[in-house]
């Protein structure tokens, strides 16, 4: 990577003057870098800005983020479409005239993972993007220039229509949901209830130091073993438990878990799945909810 051209950091105008501020051109942060064709950002600063700690790339540049939460999950990158100018928290790299700046955005995204195990932590959570490690990584790049760009075409199609369904996708999950909540709600006839009347609900066991397997351990689930969806089987643990306590949490078919807290930051949303196959025993946080409406039966 450190050989395919000049490597640039960014800056910030400052924002305490006005005059650097609400220009036309863009400004790029680790924020706003969310396409990988960059044409636009809601920053925008002056030619007086552009010329206050900044810095400018022009068309067929490679920017991407060294430094941000983003990249505790993901890579972004793209290709300048215009003259802009980005912040620190972004590297951009000026590509050789043997390299094609649409191909080598696009390799590194094919690295991506690669890459993101190089990220470590800056503190507060913030992901950082070591610019010693990166440039040391190897990408291969064909000898001339054109079959750089027919493959970087053909890929960046490919892109478009994984967006595409992408957006697609979205669309039927809202209509699916949509469809679910009329579908319950017109099922209670307007009548309203509490959910502690409609369904059975059963917190699981809460651990200790008592709880280690002994005599009667059995296999329980946890807050990471609940998935959206899916229930993860493939890493559980023991506890021990009484026969009582077995006959109570013991989950049939159809049980259904929802994890009550300890969410992580990008994963605050409810996380509910379905059990179905084999049994297992269920431990705090996640909750065993049952419910039993008319022909509809839920547990």
């Amino acid at each position: 990577m450190n050989d395919t051209g000049t490597w640039l950091s960014g800056g910030t105008p400052s924002t305490d003057d006005p005059r650097y501020w609400g220009g036309e051109t863009p400004w790029i942060s680790a924020a706003s870098l969310k396409r990988f064709s960059i044409g636009d950002s809601e920053g925008r600063i002056t030619h007086l800005g552009t010329r206050a700690g900044t810095q400018l790339v022009s068309p067929g540049a490679v920017v991407f983020v060294v430094r941000g939460m983003s990249l505790k999950s993901e890579l972004r990158v793209g290709v300048s479409q215009r003259q802009l100018a980005f912040g620190q928290d972004c590297k951009a790299i000026i590509p050789i005239r043997d390299i094609d700046g649409m191909f080598l955005a696009l390799a590194m995204k094919v690295r991506s993972n690669k890459i993101l195990s190089m990220v470590d932590e800056a503190g507060h959570g913030t992901g950082r993007l070591p610019t010693d490690l990166i440039s040391q990584l190897e990408i291969a790049v064909p000898l001339r220039i054109s079959e750089q760009r027919r493959i970087a075409e053909i890929l960046d199609t490919v892109e478009n229509q994984i967006r595409l369904s992408k957006r697609v996708l979205g669309k039927l999950e809202a209509l699916r949901v949509g469809i679910i909540r009329e579908e319950l709600l017109s099922g209670f006839r307007g009548e309203n209830s509490t959910v502690g009347a409609l369904f059975d609900i059963k917190a699981g066991i809460t651990l200790g130091p008592h709880r280690r397997p002994r005599r009667s351990g059995c296999k329980y689930l946890r807050v990471a073993n609940v998935q959206r969806g899916w229930i993860d089987l493939s890493d559980m643990t023991s506890l021990e438990a009484s026969p009582a306590e077995r006959q109570a949490l013991q989950l049939c078919e159809g049980d259904l878990l929802v994890v009550e807290g300890r969410e992580s930051r990008r994963d605050r949303s409810l996380r509910v799945c379905e059990r179905r196959g084999r049994r297992a025993s269920v431990s705090k946080p996640p909750v065993q909810t049952s419910i039993s409406y008319g022909r509809t039966s839920l547990r």
